[in-house]
């Protein structure tokens, strides 16, 4: 139905415009030729149908349509254009289309602008965008050329769609198999080590217990040693593979980011202060207690240790549907490229046997199974910042048993406040 409605909306336009084009003939009358009306009921019924079919199209699908000239000015602006980039018509129109392109894709605008001045066309380029608000979105784009009935070159047509959403959507879907592979490789080695390492300390104490040579003594302590860092690792390995169910319960936040603070004090180096801010009244929430002082005491250890002098600061505040959790430090900070991947599984930056790098892996797997989330913003030499999200309403939802058994499939995270322009505060 929604077809054939199209091709009627399509007709009828076409024979519009036919109208109009006799109407303009006969107005011209004394000159009339027969040759004038064919050519403008050639030319004008086609047009009608054609801006008939884009229109319904880019309304019924969302899409944008900017028309520009080949230099690149705006010159047409819709509806779809408006919710996509957020300016309006007036705003847009005049403008040049590098409005709407982050300085580093202008190289790939000039590689566009020049085929289109070939007349060609460019076929689903995705690429990125840039909206009024400073917000940069993922953009699936065709750009055709527009000539005159001669054949000349006179702009483009662009149909733009936001795919922000949907490459989030691929990407949540991936991360979430790429972490269920890894707890499971990960369940599976700690497992298989666990039991050379409960042999190894065992023949450890029993040859303890029958000598009292100081040396062989000595030689077995480091042995035993040793072999608590590897049991330490495959605990970690294991807690990453099979982390358990969430013990969802009515809390007070500020009771657990105290006893979080307390529990990582033995962290903090002298010369670094503590600030902690926590309002006056409690902050209810529903949360499972011991894997939130978890991961708390696990972000504070970071910035103490990351903090030589100055002061690692931890607050509560609302954010709109989250409870928050901000833990920032004076610290080194972190470049660009470590913090993409500081919630990778075994990523870490500390030097070797400092650190599994599964701790803030297992911080985000924790939040996120809460509903919430993990954001970190750090910029070298200044220090680093840690936003925890929890939601205010975390009911008895299937994400209290996200960490169950064998299903160690990462949840989806949920929709948070944008993350842009996060910047590490100032303690």
């Amino acid at each position: 139905m929604r077809s054939i409605g199209l091709w009627l909306v399509v007709g009828g336009l076409s024979a519009l415009f036919a109208l109009i084009a006799v109407a303009v003939a006969l107005t011209q009358i004394r000159n009339f030729q027969p040759t004038q009306l064919g050519v403008a009921l050639l030319f004008l019924a086609p047009i009608g149908g054609a801006i008939a079919a884009i229109v319904l199209y880019a309304r019924g699908m969302g899409r944008a349509i900017i028309g520009k000239t080949l230099d690149g000015r705006i010159t047409t602006w819709n509806r779809g254009a408006e919710r996509m980039y957020g300016y309006t018509a007036s705003e847009a129109i005049g403008q040049p289309i590098a409005l709407l392109v982050p300085e580093d894709r202008r190289d790939e605008l000039a590689q566009v602008m020049e085929r289109l001045r070939r007349g060609e066309a460019v076929h689903h380029l995705e690429t990125t965008r840039l909206r009024k608000d400073g917000r940069k979105i993922d953009a699936a784009i065709t750009i055709s050329p527009i000539r005159e009935a001669s054949g000349r070159l006179v702009g483009a047509a662009t149909i733009a769609r936001d795919v922000t959403d949907q490459n989030e959507l691929q990407r949540k879907l991936l991360e979430s198999e790429r972490w269920g592979s890894m707890g499971r490789i990960a369940s599976f080695v700690a497992h298989e080590i666990n039991t050379p390492l409960t042999n190894i300390s065992l023949l450890t104490a029993s040859i303890a217990r029958r000598t009292q040579d100081p040396d062989i003594q000595t030689r077995l302590g480091k042995i035993a040693a040793q072999g608590k860092i590897a049991a330490s690792i495959t605990a970690e390995l294991l807690k990453f593979g099979k982390p358990g169910t969430l013990n969802v319960v009515d809390v007070d936040l500020t009771d657990i980011v105290r006893a979080a603070v307390e529990q990582a004090d033995v962290y903090r180096k002298d010369g670094v202060a503590s600030r902690l801010e926590l309002g006056d009244g409690p902050v209810p929430c529903r949360a499972d207690p011991l894997r939130i002082q978890e991961v708390l005491v696990n972000l504070l250890k970071n910035a103490y240790e990351a903090t030589s002098k100055g002061t690692v600061r931890v607050r509560t505040e609302e954010q709109r549907d989250f409870l928050a959790v901000i833990i920032s430090d004076t610290g080194t900070g972190m470049p660009p490229d470590v913090q993409k991947r500081i919630f990778e599984p075994f990523f870490t930056t500390k030097k070797k046997g400092e650190g599994t790098g599964l701790g803030l892996a297992l911080s985000k797997n924790f939040i996120v199974a809460h509903g919430g989330d993990i954001l970190v913003a750090s910029v070298e030499g200044k220090g680093s910042s840690f936003t925890v999200l929890l939601p205010r309403n975390l009911g008895s939802s299937p994400s209290s048993e996200a960490l169950r058994g064998e299903d160690t499939d990462r949840p989806g995270s949920p929709q948070i406040p944008a993350r842009a322009g996060l910047s590490p505060e100032s303690p």
